[in-house]
């Protein structure tokens, strides 16, 4: 039998985790470090410690079980040299409501079946997955969802159930729908959410899964459309029989949404999947592939900066429009110019320097490696995007928009 030793990573937590690690390489243990995304200060010496591992000849069982939510600041060597496992929630309110029903300890029936009041108990708990599905498939739909995209998980699921199970169990004359509300929407899951509008919207929508008319009245419905809805009274093996029958792909109704909405959510699915693709093809390839690739982002650069004008003179357009009581869009229009020549020096100033640097005669920083990806895949340098106005357009089309907003001012 293994010895198991774990520890939740955070302020302080570094040292000790180096001790169970220096104890583990001797005894054979496994150590599990969790929430590594926490200490991103203490990951450069986590890097470091993996790094040595093969020279402190470990024990044979030692095992160095790692878990983090996905970081940027998650060292690349660790990933690399390890064995990676992802667990993401599944896609669809369909395939979300089966695996909350797979989830512990909705998924032991002694439990599922363990309450004093079997009825309320059991439709309020579908009341709670359908919920636990819908939030996070709103993610899905962009800012239309939500504003913040918040990382909802099967902790907030287990402990609302739990509480449930309690709460009416505890409470036999009168279910504590204010209480259940509080704790559910307020501690549980609104612990996670920190924008104003977002909390007042997860309030309400949780009120249409967590009422009395749930547990009370069997034409409930959850949706408009009355697809959706608390099943009848049944056993265990009955909300998985009604899961299975509800639709692979739901409709924008089911969320409060039009059904335009559909073609938000769709464009975010291809955009993000189109984009992981050009990531894993941005250092894939060999041979002469990336000459060429360097050939074409010059002659790219060499076409915008011919294109793009040098600055504005700001002082000349102050002179010829003075700031005064009748024409106050003279200042607007030199805090525009102002504006307009810190983009064009950007994007002509990150052109030379990444000119400079295909061609060896300056350091390619994080930034311009950045930029030069970005050209290569035709789109807006996130340098340029800092310091412009907002802008979805892809290369092509913003460097079109931003010659027009110039040629105008001049």
């Amino acid at each position: 039998k293994k010895a198991v030793m774990k520890v939740s990573l955070g302020q302080g937590q570094g040292p000790k985790a180096e001790k169970m690690i220096e104890e583990g390489i001797k005894k054979g243990n496994w150590v599990v470090l969790q929430n590594c995304h926490l200490a991103v200060s203490w990951l450069g010496r986590l890097e470091k410690i993996c790094e040595e591992l093969p020279l402190q000849k470990p024990h044979r069982d030692f095992r160095l079980w790692l878990t983090s939510y996905p970081s940027p600041h998650f060292p690349v060597s660790i990933l690399q040299n390890g064995v990676k496992m992802t667990n993401e929630p599944p896609m669809g309110l369909k395939s979300n409501l089966m695996q909350s029903y797979a989830t512990d300890p909705i998924s032991n029936k002694t439990w599922f079946d363990s309450s004093t009041q079997p009825k309320v108990f059991r439709k309020m708990l579908f009341g709670l997955c359908f919920f636990h599905a819908f939030i996070q498939e709103r993610r899905l739909f962009g800012p239309l969802g939500w504003n913040i995209q918040y990382q909802f998980n099967e902790s907030d699921l287990r402990i609302s159930a739990k509480q449930l199970l309690i709460f009416i169990d505890e409470y036999p004359d009168k279910v504590p729908l204010d209480a259940l509300n509080y704790l559910t929407g307020e501690c549980n899951y609104g612990g996670r959410v920190t924008e104003d509008k977002d909390r007042r919207l997860m309030a309400v929508v949780l009120r249409d899964y967590y009422n009395e008319n749930v547990y009370a009245d069997d034409n409930y419905k959850f949706s408009p459309s009355g697809i959706y809805y608390a099943p009848k009274h049944t056993e265990f093996d009955g909300y998985l029989e009604y899961i299975k029958s509800l639709p692979q792909y739901p409709d924008p109704e089911v969320y409060g949404f039009h059904e335009n909405a559909a073609i938000t959510k769709n464009q975010n699915a291809t955009d993000l999947a189109l984009s992981t693709i050009m990531l894993t093809q941005q250092n894939a390839g060999g041979g002469g592939a990336g000459g060429s690739d360097d050939a074409m982002v010059i002659k790219l650069s060499d076409s915008i900066l011919a294109e793009v004008p040098k600055k504005f003179d700001v002082k000349a357009a102050e002179k010829k429009y003075p700031v005064s009581y009748e024409q106050s869009m003279n200042t607007v229009l030199t805090q525009e110019l102002s504006r307009f020549n810190g983009l064009i020096g950007t994007i002509r100033n990150s052109l030379e320097d990444l000119k400079k640097a295909i061609k060896g005669e300056v350091l390619l920083s994080s930034d311009l490696e950045a930029a030069l990806n970005n050209l290569k895949n035709g789109q807006v340098p996130e340098m340029w995007l800092a310091v412009s106005y907002p802008s979805l357009k892809t290369l092509g089309g913003y460097i079109k928009d931003l010659l027009e907003r110039l040629k105008w001012f001049q």
